[in-house]
């Protein structure tokens, strides 16, 4: 007898829940090349942190570089059962913004 499918969201959660980031606190470093037509048209780095704590996960970013987007961070406060809460600060503003 085999056991019915399982639900593409039961799936992705299990994949969440066993990787890296699962754990309470994490940190790393990446970097992103963007690119177009097979070729790198530019390489940012970011910081990444993610802290899981009573239900509540927080994730930050920050770029590292280009210059262009260097210290620009986001924030996002995710709680179960509610909307997540999302910030950017963008530093040649020097402002944080609420992302609706």
């Amino acid at each position: 007898m085999s056991a019915a499918p399982e639900a593409a969201r039961d799936i992705a959660s299990k994949a969440l829940e066993n990787n890296t980031f699962s754990a309470s606190n994490a940190q790393a470093e990446v970097a992103l090349e963007v690119s177009k037509a097979g070729k790198v048209r530019r390489t940012r780095r970011i910081t990444t942190k993610i802290k899981r704590q009573d239900g509540v996960v927080r994730s930050f970013v920050e770029f590292q570089s280009p210059a262009d987007v260097a210290g620009t961070r986001f924030l996002s406060v995710e709680q179960r059962g509610t909307e997540a809460e999302q910030f950017i600060y963008l530093p040649a503003f020097k402002k944080v913004k609420r992302v609706v």
